[in-house]
């Protein structure tokens, strides 16, 4: 038995050559393809990331603004009390009650200042939403303890307890 060992002529060599080309193409389009699909991928994860600390930043101010809430009311609760001291005091109280209506005043002013930090940070999350605080209602609020107080100093309770109503 003869054995015949065959020698690839040019053509074939040729087409073998192709060949190999063909198959490393083909591997380069399919790590181009994954490399892509990967990109959106994390495009994707990108997004969803974004999404999520917009809802934290959200779910965050709202807590802020719960805690506000429950602060004024908090406040409303204090003025209400100290209303009802002011109608059944003496004047030997009124200090102790202008005092104590002045920290009221205070502690209103403070609440004020966070209405407003919390309104411009929410502004920075969406600028869209509007977040107005009711300015009439401030300002009647703070003229009514500052006439509630000035009464207090002068000895005019049951005006100051309507005032602080």
């Amino acid at each position: 038995m003869v054995l015949l060992k065959l020698q690839p002529n040019k053509r074939t060599k040729q087409k073998m050559k192709q060949i190999e080309q063909l198959m490393q193409e083909q591997d380069k389009k399919k790590v181009q393809e994954q490399l892509e699909n990967l990109k959106l991928k994390n495009e994707d994860i990108e997004r969803q990331l974004d999404q999520n600390i917009e809802l934290m930043k959200r779910l965050e101010m709202e807590k802020k603004v719960e805690e506000a809430i429950n602060r004024a009311e908090q406040l409303a609760d204090k003025q209400r009390e100290l209303s009802e001291k002011t109608e059944g005091s003496k004047s030997k109280d009124r200090d102790d009650l202008a005092k104590q209506q002045e920290q009221l005043n205070i502690e209103f002013q403070e609440l004020k200042q966070e209405l407003g930090q919390i309104q411009q940070e929410y502004k920075k999350i969406d600028p869209d939403l509007d977040f107005k605080l009711d300015k009439q209602l401030e300002q009647k609020i703070q003229k009514e303890q500052s006439s509630a107080k000035e009464n207090l100093q002068k000895g005019k309770n049951k005006e100051a307890s309507q005032q602080q109503k």
